[in-house]
């Protein structure tokens, strides 16, 4: 029961596969820390472009490889989520807990306490855990009438998890806890 329990807490933020972070320091023990916190988003449009509402538009931009902020309100839960290229983001509050996905790694926190697992397990786990949203997904959910989307100056920090939380292994602590990883036919 604890073990599925740690692989449904995996999930609870879990949307989407994105392209990897840049700037990463090596410390003692091996595992890569970020330089910094990221960088609010600007509020300067690269051109002059409307409210993209409608799938395709909102399809088009993310193609192009455009950045997109998404603002969903449901409930008075406010979820923030930021698309450039395949990199995604997602802020809630009132509740504080944020997410980052990139082709390497899917990193999750509230505070200063947080999880991540490489991209790669958390497809080898698919058909042993609830599925994470695709970037697909996650576009086609942008088209409901809830959640208002635009193209926005991002910055790559955006997609860079911060310097001050903790980032707990959850691939190595399910093959800790004896839940083994299993392995993709060759």
């Amino acid at each position: 029961m604890k073990k599925l329990f740690i692989v449904l807490c995996l999930f609870l933020f879990a949307c989407g596969e994105s392209q990897p972070a840049a700037e990463t320091n090596q410390v003692a023990s091996g595992e890569s820390q970020v330089n910094s916190e990221p960088a609010p988003v600007q509020q300067e449009k690269k051109a002059p472009v409307e409210e993209t509402t409608s799938l395709f538009d909102l399809a088009n931009a993310l193609t192009n490889g455009l950045p997109v902020k998404c603002v969903s309100t449901k409930e008075g839960m406010t979820a923030t989520l930021y698309f450039k290229g395949k990199n995604v983001r997602m802020d809630t509050s009132p509740v504080d807990a944020h997410g980052i996905y990139t082709q390497e790694w899917m990193y999750s926190w509230s505070g200063n306490v947080g999880s991540k697992m490489k991209m790669a397990d958390l497809v080898k786990l698919g058909g042993q855990a609830p599925q994470t949203k695709s970037h697909d997904e996650l576009v086609s959910e942008a088209q409901n009438p809830d959640m208002a989307c635009e193209s926005v100056s991002i910055s790559d920090d955006m997609f860079v998890p911060p310097s001050d939380v903790n980032f707990q292994d959850l691939g190595a602590l399910l093959s800790e806890v004896g839940m083994a990883i299993p392995q993709q036919p060759q």
